[in-house]
């Protein structure tokens, strides 16, 4: 008795469950094939192939042009100090507080796209990266000598701290897309991420913007 009550229990569970089964028309069961069998498609060109290399030597070079024009505050002020400073205008103390610290990531570009050339790495656009390249130690000159003119000596220590936090944003130990939403906003605003991103694309090449 018992299971003649439980196959009629499943006979009207089956049956009321195939009239909410969906019907689809010829159309609609070729588009849905489509989806199932194809469901995200990728465009993606690059006009050379990604390698160790070719990773990791943008990152190389924003660590290094980040933490190059920081130690030129290490030592110094973030503005020249003095008697003979007390007249001169804010605007040329700011200009010639940054110039060292430019100076010096000047130089960086110059010696670590050399080595690049030297190795042989391919790059796409080499006059691209160059440019890049000077826009970057102008940039991250700029804010390490903002961040020591707000904070003082403690400014350095807020740079440094800054340097891991950027670090963290680039998303190297997974992939920024998965990563957790505040490491992806980071990785959108800070300037080293920023730049490696640029770089990248400089030297893979292909069709992202």
């Amino acid at each position: 008795g018992q299971l003649a009550d439980g196959a009629d229990s499943l006979a009207k569970g089956l049956d009321s469950f195939t009239s909410s089964v969906p019907s689809y028309s010829s159309d609609q069961r070729k588009q849905l094939d489509t989806v199932v069998t194809n469901p995200v498609t990728v465009a993606a060109s690059a006009e050379h192939q990604a390698s160790v290399s070719t990773a990791i030597t943008p990152v190389v070079l924003a660590l290094a042009l980040w933490l190059g024009t920081l130690m030129m505050f290490l030592t110094r002020g973030a503005v020249p100090t003095g008697s003979v400073w007390t007249q001169a205008r804010a605007g040329r103390r700011v200009l010639l507080g940054c110039l060292p610290a430019v100076g010096v990531g000047l130089a960086q570009v110059a010696v670590l796209l050399v080595l690049v050339r030297v190795v042989g790495m391919p790059v796409s656009s080499p006059a691209g990266l160059v440019l890049f390249a000077v826009l970057g130690a102008l940039a991250f000159a700029a804010t390490n000598q903002v961040l020591v003119s707000l904070f003082g000596a403690l400014g350095r220590l807020v740079s440094l701290a800054f340097t891991v936090v950027e670090a963290a944003a680039l998303g190297g130990l997974v992939p920024i897309q998965t990563a957790p939403a505040l490491i992806r906003l980071l990785n959108e605003v800070l300037p080293v991420p920023r730049f490696v991103e640029g770089a990248s694309r400089l030297v893979l090449g292909g069709s992202s913007g």
